[in-house]
């Protein structure tokens, strides 16, 4: 299956050495993004992760005011997420990042996550796409900007493929989310940290933590519009293995697909995603 990964392998993302280029930036674990266990969500640290990222292309001339000023941005387009262990509230997060490879039209950036004085807890790694904010769609010759990145830094985790659409007999509707503005960001859609949320908000009949799975692959298939109402469905397979789907409802379109696994701790000898 497309979202089906070997699992991460810890001694490799703590030895791996950061290049020149990396940033770490510092969070604390603030009250509102404590879940009830006192632990950060991943719709959180997703949240960090972006802002580490947007920080460390500021350095390479791809940073939010640079992209803007050409008429462009750069926009999630798939990600993985994983932790061996949740920072809890008061403890404070580092996030380092660093420029990965190029694919043919995106952009790959790795993430090391550590808890000061408790080491790394997790890794991510993100593919992004340079989308055009006057046609809202994905930059039709990005060639020449993804020649001019900078050499990769090592990598973390493999970059994930699309996750395979949900199964026909899959819940046909199990949420629906109208979007508040709140949530729109500055590229005039609804910010990936929200539609991570959403898609792992209906793990909640597998979990008593939704908001914290070992792993999640997500895909970001279409822009979630600043109106209307989104659909989530999901797919509660074995193995602590939950899929889900974020459709707009009035037009059906699918905008996000994810997998998510719970309950393997332990990384280098857990299931992979499947």
């Amino acid at each position: 299956m497309a979202d089906s990964l070997q699992p991460p392998v810890w001694t490799t993302i703590t030895d791996a050495a950061a290049p020149a280029l990396a940033s770490r930036l510092r969070f604390p674990v603030r009250v509102r993004e404590a879940t009830p266990d006192g632990r950060i969500g991943l719709p959180a640290l997703a949240d960090l992760c972006q802002e580490a990222a947007a920080a460390n292309a500021d350095r390479f001339g791809e940073g939010l005011a640079d992209t803007m000023a050409r008429g462009g941005v750069w926009v999630l387009n798939r990600a993985r997420y994983a932790l061996r262990r949740y920072p809890r509230l008061g403890e404070t997060v580092s996030v380092e990042t660093w420029p990965g490879a190029v694919e043919r039209r995106g952009a790959v950036r790795h993430y090391r996550l550590a808890v000061e004085g408790g080491g790394v807890v997790g890794a991510a790694v993100s593919v992004w796409s340079l989308f055009d904010l006057a046609t809202r769609r994905p930059l039709a010759h990005p060639d020449a900007v993804l020649r001019a990145l900078p050499a990769p830094g090592p990598a973390l985790l493999p970059a994930p493929a699309v996750p395979a659409p949900l199964p026909a007999d899959a819940v046909a509707a199990t949420a629906r989310y109208p979007v508040h503005p709140a949530q729109v960001d500055v590229y005039g859609h609804v910010n990936h940290t929200h539609l991570v949320a959403w898609a792992l908000g209906e793990a909640g009949a597998v979990t008593a933590a939704p908001f914290q799975p070992d792993e999640l692959i997500i895909a970001f298939r279409g822009e979630c519009p600043p109106h209307g109402v989104i659909e989530a469905r999901r797919d509660a397979g074995t193995g602590g293995r939950v899929r889900s789907s974020l459709v707009t409802a009035a037009e059906g379109r699918d905008i996000v697909r994810a997998a998510a696994l719970y309950g393997h701790p332990g990384g280098d000898t857990a299931a992979p995603i499947a």
